[in-house]
């Protein structure tokens, strides 16, 4: 299982991003996690066949001083394999 961290994931760029990965067959199941800095926006209604999103996760803002170590946090904590950066 490859899982997927995107980030911004309620911008036109996470959503283009998630719409990229249900075209392409990586040759192994895929776990999605989508992260937002608001929870409405975080995703659960842009699941694609195929490509399950397994977590919806709000993060701090792209501009607030703590982003960088939670994101790492929440990378390394969760196994993430590859973050697409929608912020």
């Amino acid at each position: 299982v490859m899982k997927i961290l995107i980030t911004g994931a309620g911008s036109v760029m996470g959503q283009s991003i998630c719409k990229a990965l249900s075209m392409y067959n990586f040759g192994e199941k895929l776990e999605i996690v989508f992260a937002n800095s608001e929870f409405i926006c975080s995703g659960f209604n842009f699941a694609q066949k195929g490509y399950p999103i397994v977590d919806c996760v709000v993060f701090p803002l792209a501009s607030d001083e703590k982003y960088i170590d939670f994101l790492k946090s929440y990378v390394y904590e969760n196994d993430i394999s590859i973050v697409f950066s929608g912020t």
